[in-house]
């Protein structure tokens, strides 16, 4: 199987639920917007993310000629989130902070977009993910977290960017 099967199984499993919940939860929208004033959604918004940190694992393309690409390390790159919508990041030797808008789902997944991220710029050990990820970030158009596993997906069937938990 290719990467870029590997990738579109992935994409389809993890967001098949999120499209079922997608029309219900606009009709559903749709008849609390008419039945009520507006709400406050700005603390739901971020919920499912903040206060959550993360190891990379690996960044699975869905180009064949990249493949997967793992970090020599589990701690060298993390990212985390802030319930005031910060991302904070390790990318290597490197550090970034940012913003991070997210519309949640049910069911632990939902779309994400990060802000201008600001980097430090050392000059780390030449590997391949250290020049990807922080160019990656700004492409992040959805997330899903299965289990103690965060799924960050790029736009345009770029890959997959997948994530441990931090204890």
């Amino acid at each position: 199987m290719t990467s870029s099967n590997r990738i579109k199984k992935r994409l389809h499993a993890a967001l098949a639920p999120a499209r079922r919940i997608a029309g219900i939860g606009l009709a559903g929208a749709l008849l609390s917007a008419c039945a009520s004033g507006p709400a406050d959604t700005a603390g739901a918004q971020k919920a499912v993310l903040a206060g959550s940190a993360w190891n990379l694992v690996s960044f699975t393309s869905s180009s064949d000629e990249v493949g997967v690409i793992k970090p020599q390390a589990l701690e060298q790159f993390q990212v985390a989130f802030s319930a005031d919508g910060k991302a904070n990041f390790q990318f290597d030797c490197n550090r970034g902070n940012g913003s991070f808008e997210t519309v949640d789902t049910l069911d632990g997944s939902g779309s994400l977009r990060f802000g201008a991220v600001a980097t430090t710029r050392a000059m780390c050990p030449q590997q391949a993910m250290s020049a990807r990820l922080p160019g990656d970030i700004e492409f992040v158009r959805g997330y899903r977290i299965v289990g103690d596993r965060l799924f960050l997906s790029l736009m345009a069937d770029g890959g997959i960017y997948e994530w441990a938990r931090r204890p």
